[in-house]
């Protein structure tokens, strides 16, 4: 197989790979979407303010927390891998203020366990 029709067989895979992504993401039923608004942006701003977390905290990830928090969310769980290495004191407070429990992927309460296992059988 020449370059070319190598890159060609790329952009398709790419092409695929977005329209894939763009329809989880547009379904609704896999991941919500939602517009951040005032109220979202006061809930993030009251997490750090209230519970005296740190400028570590990036707000884009406060903003995360408070939308599954909101009540038009609703989330039980929020699922991370980094933010539990770096602010272990920082998700205590998150979870105290919050519905959210802070978890590992792994740890999920919403998957069957087959899911869980590190490898599918399929």
């Amino acid at each position: 197989m020449n370059d070319k029709a190598r890159k060609g067989n790329e952009r398709r895979e790419d092409d695929e790979i977005k329209k894939l992504f763009r329809a989880i993401l547009t379904s609704g039923r896999v991941v919500k979407l939602i517009q951040p608004d005032i109220f979202i942006a006061q809930d993030a701003r009251n997490l750090r303010w209230d519970n005296g977390l740190t400028l570590k905290i990036g707000a884009i990830d406060l903003i995360h927390f408070a939308s599954a928090a909101s009540p038009k969310i609703g989330c039980s769980e929020f699922l991370t891998t980094e933010f539990l290495n770096k602010h272990m004191l920082a998700k205590l407070k998150i979870e105290q203020t919050t519905n959210l429990k802070i978890i590992r992927p792994s740890s999920t309460a919403h998957l069957p366990a087959e899911y869980l296992q590190e490898k599918l059988s399929l």
